[in-house]
């Protein structure tokens, strides 16, 4: 399909979650969440290397048991993080795919691919996906993509937020705007809402993560009061921890160790899913598999009981979280009009009876499939500036999601923006110099909720020099953050005497701009390689066709060929039995032969047709 690269360009949102990815178009004055090329909404958050090509999405997922070491998911969480980090730790250990730590402690994915062994950064994981997002709007709208807003999870940090812009560059799309999940759905919910201001609490609970935010809108009026939640908490958690149990009954069972085998595991983890999903509408259900490990069948049962059991502290941090969400936005349960839940794991019994009994047995509410990717388009619409009367006066005011603060020479942490703050804001404190004579300060910014110095990771750091020698307190250094609408984040510090200033902008984790372009470049070979192959098999696909109808054709000439030779052998013995009939009948009747006449022109007829 020729993609048309000028003219208007469609405004889309895009949705790459730990378990599906999904993408929705603004367009004829409404929002479309687009299928794939296999008819679906969502995408598996699957990419798969070959000996030829890149996979995506169901043919990535399809092919995992085959080629597990080179089918890479979840990448939500590694972006962003340290090989350090313990929660990388943790999801490593259930990976089959190798996970490597880099010389600046930052995870990399180890794969074969064309016969090599290649090394790939988790941002150009998520650019694969984001392009083949941008894919199916370029094949479904003829136009070329070139912007989009971007779901990310609620309490994805600073670094993380900036990995998902660099995977977007080199996907050749560029991020206007990231929104949380909850968000994003929660605009599904009110965009048809009239009358006076509701206040909703939307919990999302996906296949990674959990999002909550608190909106309150006003026809058009989106403003969000706060949001929470765990970038460590989602459906594949729930997972584990059945996995976890037959596991270990498995040991008990048979004293073998079910984690040397990743292909057993891979199976397991899959059974476990769908157990799981049983248990939402059963009571109990059976983990059915045939030859798992050693030839030996294994078929636990697992009750709805045993399940929240071992998925008790699960349950707690979703309390937790709910807790933090109605005191970031100064609200107790009684404020809240409506409960919305979202994501495949709300539809787990304990979590929707956890949801109701939290607010006093208040009915909750669902929203369509798709909400947050079609709240992300719709915002997209409105930046874009499409032309529509359902976007007039459209406006989302949003918050930072984790608390900004500076440390000044290492005195105590000061948080400047604290989380659930109205975005863009901005504040300046005044710190004074700590020793007589200073002639510079030393900045660090960091982001997070903890208290102690160095407890937070830091985003930057600088100092600002040319300070005036003055005594020890004297010295006076204004600090302000300022953060726009796309979570930018610009610091600064002028010293109040001499007017010394430096301003700097936090690009924390931020790749150079070489390695973006060289990734980015990967990425349209990768493309081109997978189109290519694409049309390599359906020109493979189209000739096997016409051979196989060739074939088809052949067999049924034969048969009717085969068919007219047994009828003429047939007619060539009424002959030959009619000659030998007038050989042995010379004084036969008129009325016999007249008979015999009728058998034989009957028979010629036959053979002329």
């Amino acid at each position: 399909m020729v993609i048309n690269k000028t003219g208007d360009r469609p405004s889309i949102g895009i949705d790459t979650g730990t378990a599906y990815s999904s993408v929705a178009v603004w367009q004829k004055d409404r929002v479309e969440i687009l299928p794939n090329k296999f008819g679906n909404l969502l995408t598996p958050s699957y990419v798969a290397f070959t000996d030829t090509e890149v996979l995506v999405g169901e043919a990535a997922a399809d092919q995992l048991l085959r080629n597990a070491k080179n089918t890479v998911f979840g990448i939500t969480r590694l972006i962003g993080r340290k090989f350090s980090d313990p929660q990388v730790q943790e999801s490593i250990l259930h990976y089959p795919f190798e996970v490597v730590c880099s010389p600046d402690d930052k995870p990399q994915v180890v794969v074969q691919f064309r016969g090599e062994t290649r090394v790939f950064q988790p941002v150009e994981i998520l650019a694969i996906l984001l392009s083949e997002m941008r894919g199916i709007v370029e094949n479904y709208t003829g136009k070329e993509a070139k912007s989009a807003v971007v779901i990310v999870p609620a309490y994805f940090s600073y670094s993380q937020r900036q990995a998902v812009k660099d995977a977007g560059t080199i996907a050749g799309l560029t991020v206007m705007r990231m929104i949380c999940r909850s968000t994003a759905a929660s605009m599904a919910h009110g965009l048809d809402k009239k009358g006076p201001e509701r206040k909703v609490l939307v919990v999302d609970l996906g296949g990674g993560t959990l999002d909550m935010s608190v909106v309150a809108f006003e026809e058009s009026n989106f403003e969000v009061l706060g949001t929470a939640g765990d970038v460590n908490l989602g459906g594949d958690d729930f997972d584990r921890r059945l996995v976890d149990y037959c596991v270990a009954e498995f040991k008990k069972a048979h004293d073998r160790d079910l984690r040397t085998n990743p292909r057993a595991m891979l199976r397991l983890r899959k059974a476990c899913e769908r157990a799981k999903r049983a248990l939402s509408i059963s009571t109990e259900t059976t983990v059915e598999l045939e030859a798992l490990y050693d030839g030996i069948d294994f078929h636990p049962t697992i009750t709805r009981t045993q399940f929240k059991s071992l998925c008790a502290d699960l349950f707690d941090r979703i309390l937790w979280s709910l807790q933090q969400v109605l005191s970031d936005a100064n609200l107790i349960k009684d404020n809240i009009h409506d409960v919305v839940h979202v994501g495949g794991s709300t539809r787990i019994p304990k979590v929707k009876k956890l949801l109701a009994e939290f607010f006093n047995g208040k009915s909750l509410s669902r929203v369509i499939e798709g909400a947050a990717v079609f709240g992300a388009a719709h915002l997209a619409a409105t930046l874009c500036s499409e032309p529509s009367p359902k976007l007039d006066n459209y406006l989302l005011l949003d918050v930072a999601p984790l608390s900004l603060g500076v440390e000044v020479d290492g005195t105590i942490s000061t948080v400047m923006i604290p989380r659930s703050t109205a975005v863009p804001t901005k504040k300046t404190e005044t710190f004074s110099t700590s020793q007589d004579n200073q002639s510079n300060v030393h900045i660090q910014v960091f982001e997070g909720e903890g208290w102690r110095i160095g407890s937070n990771p830091i985003l930057h750091e600088f100092k600002l020099d040319g300070i005036p020698p003055l005594p020890c307190g004297q010295g006076k250094i204004d600090i302000t953050f300022d953060v726009d609408a796309n979570d930018i984040l610009h610091v600064s510090a002028t010293e109040q005497s001499m007017g010394v200033a430096k301003t700097v902008r936090i690009v924390a984790g931020c790749l150079p701009p070489s390695e973006i372009e060289r990734m980015r470049t990967e990425a349209e070979h990768f493309k081109y390689l997978s189109e290519r192959n694409r049309l390599r098999v359906e020109a493979r696909n189209a000739l096997e066709t016409s051979a196989y109808s060739l074939r088809t054709a052949a067999a049924e000439r034969i048969t009717e060929l085969r068919q007219a030779i047994e009828e003429a052998k047939a007619i060539e013995e009424i002959s030959e039995e009619t000659l030998r009939w007038l050989e042995a009948n010379e004084s036969a009747k008129n009325e016999d032969l007249h008979l015999k006449q009728r058998e034989v022109a009957a028979a010629l007829s036959s053979l002329r047709n």
